[in-house]
């Protein structure tokens, strides 16, 4: 029987090949076999997605009142299998506590979302915010739920309770800041999507998406001011040398939180920004260089952060011929003058007019 179990690794063979194997294993064990045997060839069943058979087997091992590798294996069949009957009776006979089991919890989670039962849903919500409240998934979840079950009084709540510094991959941070910008949080959204891809400035993914948040919003968005009185937090500074040499800073929001440290970009505390903040147009500052003393330059420009970022993301389409989900055609030499018709009617329209999507 172990012979014909180690078989099971050559996943590139031919379907006919694995068939013969899983026949082959099938005749080597009978009701009479021992566990052993009988949990190899549940395993191999499992292996190449024989859900039903895999879960007849695992049915038989269990020990009951327990939570084991064994329950969430015959979970994954009866919900892989879309057997919700099955996966549901199997739910109700777990110890108390199992939603706190993190592969328990996915599998039911899984469940739920199939039959779109919401009610079964929202106490894994709960428990999935507590289990791993620093998620980005965790929350977009919980919205998820708390959109298809609650009131919108009740969800409005849920989406402001949401943290603003959360970890996870780029997509569920971008989908929590679309939720934002689409139900009224616009400011907490922006500066959402801010952190995202200025933690992610070298990742196309992140770039696009960036893009594809700001230029599809529904609304006019907050935060993207072509021109700023002073230099604050969350602005972007354009200055000039005696010499002509110019130099753009970008001071991020000090509301985004810890950010990592990279060329052009400074937080609020930092002694570049102390020498900027409160500047206007025309004005001089010192900014303190590395070594030596600090070089004069001259304010010529003040505008978002925010609006700048997009910028940089044009200027990187140009660059690398494209970004995911779209391909970009020549719109100037930096971006700027693409980033400046943003807020005009029929913003969709130029971008679809600027840019191919594949």
């Amino acid at each position: 029987m172990s012979q014909v179990i180690l078989a099971r690794g050559d996943r590139a063979g031919l379907a006919l090949e694995a068939q013969a194997v899983v026949l082959r294993a099938q005749s080597l064990v009978a009701d009479e076999s021992d566990d052993g045997d009988k949990l190899m060839l549940a395993e191999l069943l499992f292996s190449v997605n024989q859900w039903s058979r895999a879960a007849d087997l695992f049915e038989g091992l269990l020990v009951p009142g327990t939570l084991s590798k064994l329950h969430n294996r015959l979970l994954t069949c009866h919900v892989r299998s879309q057997n919700r009957r099955k996966a549901k009776e199997l739910i109700g006979r777990l110890p108390g506590g199992w939603h706190e089991n993190d592969i328990t919890r996915r599998l039911a989670i899984e469940l739920g979302q199939q039959a779109g039962d919401w009610e079964f849903l929202r106490p894994l919500m709960a428990a999935q915010v507590k289990k791993h409240p620093d998620q980005a998934g965790s929350w977009l979840f919980k919205l998820s739920v708390s959109l298809h079950s609650s009131r919108a009084p009740q969800f409005q709540a849920d989406l402001r309770a949401v943290p603003e510094v959360l970890d996870g991959p780029i997509k569920p941070l971008v989908q929590l800041a679309g939720l934002e910008l689409r139900y009224g949080e616009l400011e907490r959204g922006m500066r959402r999507l801010y952190r995202m891809v200025r933690a992610n400035l070298d990742e196309p993914e992140a770039l696009s998406a960036y893009f594809f948040s700001i230029m599809g919003a529904s609304d006019s968005l907050p935060l993207m001011d072509a021109s700023l009185e002073r230099v604050a937090d969350g602005s972007s500074v354009t200055l000039c040398d005696e010499v002509g040499q110019q130099l753009e800073i970008v001071i991020d929001p000090l509301s985004v939180g810890t950010l990592p440290k990279r060329e052009g970009y400074c937080e609020q505390l930092s002694p570049i920004a102390k020498a900027l903040i409160g500047a206007k147009v025309g004005e001089t500052v010192h900014i303190p260089m590395a070594f030596g003393e600090p070089t004069g330059y001259v304010v010529t420009s003040i505008q978002s952060a925010y609006r700048r970022l997009l910028q940089v993301v044009m200027e990187r389409a140009n660059s690398i011929g494209g970004l995911p989900h779209m391909k970009s055609v020549h719109i100037g030499t930096t971006g700027a003058e693409f980033v400046n018709d943003f807020e005009t009617p029929g913003c969709i329209n130029l971008v679809c007019n600027r840019l191919i999507f594949y």
